[in-house]
């Protein structure tokens, strides 16, 4: 993590490492959402594309459909801006 000099990177490996030792799925998602906004205008729409996806899965597995449909809604209002 420290080696990463990307700081999307070095912000999304940590947040996988305190995901993977908490199992912290609500702290997960809020940690996701802050390098999305943070990150968004620095990576590419694959990444942002990735980082929806995750969310919604992530929201989904906590039962949180709405905030899922969020997402995904969110991730096709970006097919239709390209």
């Amino acid at each position: 993590i420290k080696n990463a000099k990307n700081p999307y990177y070095s912000s999304q490996f940590n947040a996988f490492h305190k995901y993977l030792l908490t199992k912290n799925a609500q702290k997960f998602i809020k940690d996701l959402i802050k390098i999305l906004k943070t990150h968004y205008n620095s990576i590419d729409m694959f990444e942002v594309e990735y980082l929806h996806v995750l969310i919604a899965y992530h929201y989904k597995k906590l039962n949180m459909y709405k905030s899922a449909m969020e997402y995904l809604e969110k991730l096709r209002e970006l097919d239709f801006c390209e």
